[in-house]
């Protein structure tokens, strides 16, 4: 997520103010989204109240039916395609995703964070995307680990 400075931060309430006819509070409007992107986990850091957000916001899926979809993601031509990665798993996946690359790029000097959001299949080498299916995999097993492998 972009940080605004406070003249970026002007910038937005002026479009908003001219886009809504004056009819909105857009200082209190950017606050709320940021707050909400704070609270949905699409923010730099996992806060406590991302947490709560997923723990409360999501809909449980079967553990069966969880695997089969990171199934379809590890089996995919392009596992990182919104279509393939559905929302019902891109937050785990990210997570994934994020907890095994974060400090490996950042070492590396990579700019771009590993976040679904980010990602481009296209823009991984061979051996990210080999690892990318293996996390796929790996987050099958852990969706429901009675299923054969």
């Amino acid at each position: 997520m972009k940080t605004y400075t406070k003249d970026e931060f002007d910038d937005l309430c002026e479009i908003i103010l001219r886009v809504t006819g004056n009819r909105c509070d857009a200082k209190r409007l950017l606050r709320d989204l940021d707050g909400l992107l704070l609270a949905t986990g699409n923010d730099k850091k996992c806060s406590q109240r991302s947490l709560l957000w997923k723990e409360f916001s999501e809909e449980d899926l079967k553990p069966s039916e969880k695997a089969k979809l990171f199934n379809q993601v590890s089996k995919a031509d392009n596992p990182l395609d919104p279509e393939v990665c559905v929302p019902d798993i891109r937050p785990e996946f990210n997570a994934k995703i994020g907890n095994r690359w974060s400090a490996r790029w950042k070492r590396e000097g990579r700019e771009q964070k590993p976040t679904l959001r980010e990602l481009t299949w296209d823009g991984l080498s061979n051996s990210e995307k080999s690892e990318v299916r293996k996390m796929a995999h790996e987050c099958k097993r852990l969706a429901d680990p009675l299923l054969p492998l």
